[in-house]
């Protein structure tokens, strides 16, 4: 169901270390320097990464809103025309059935695929403001934001 690399969620890995090494070397680096400008740096560090966790907290909050507003929606599967947005869901996923549409992958074939299950209502979560064309009635449709970024949501009930 998730297409596409796992760069959002696993790039921060191979930031570790050469954040590290150039920890070390700004320490040796400023050891010379005056009192105040150490101080300085010392500040400038830690208001970065008090930035960094108030930062987290609001993105991961906001995530977790969002989803939580999905899973109060009445369509028995959502699918999504991007591929990494569910990632973002964690465990907020396990509330709701999504599919995520990947390359080659259609709009059709995944709403053919929740008829296939036995779903009756479908959500389509896309950026495309046009309702899709599906073997389907629309039921309706609105904008959401998903972290400030405009999306749609349409909602389907099978034939």
């Amino acid at each position: 169901q998730f297409t596409g690399g796992a760069g959002p969620q696993w790039g921060g890995r191979y930031v570790l270390v050469p954040t590290l090494v150039l920890l070390c070397l700004g320490v040796v680096a400023v050891r010379d320097d005056p009192p105040v400008f150490r101080r300085f740096v010392f500040g400038l560090s830690v208001a970065v990464t008090i930035f960094g966790v108030v930062w987290l907290h609001e993105r991961s909050h906001a995530v977790d809103e969002f989803f939580d507003d999905l899973a109060d929606r009445p369509a028995d599967v959502i699918i999504s025309t991007n591929g990494f947005l569910v990632r973002e869901a964690g465990p907020a996923s396990d509330d709701r059935r999504y599919l995520s549409i990947g390359r080659g992958a259609t709009i059709e074939g995944a709403a053919d695929v929740a008829a296939d299950a036995g779903l009756s209502t479908v959500g389509l979560l896309t950026s495309d403001s046009e309702p899709a064309e599906l073997d389907a009635d629309l039921v309706g449709s609105e904008q959401v934001a998903f972290l400030g970024v405009p999306l749609w949501y349409h909602f389907y009930e099978l034939r």
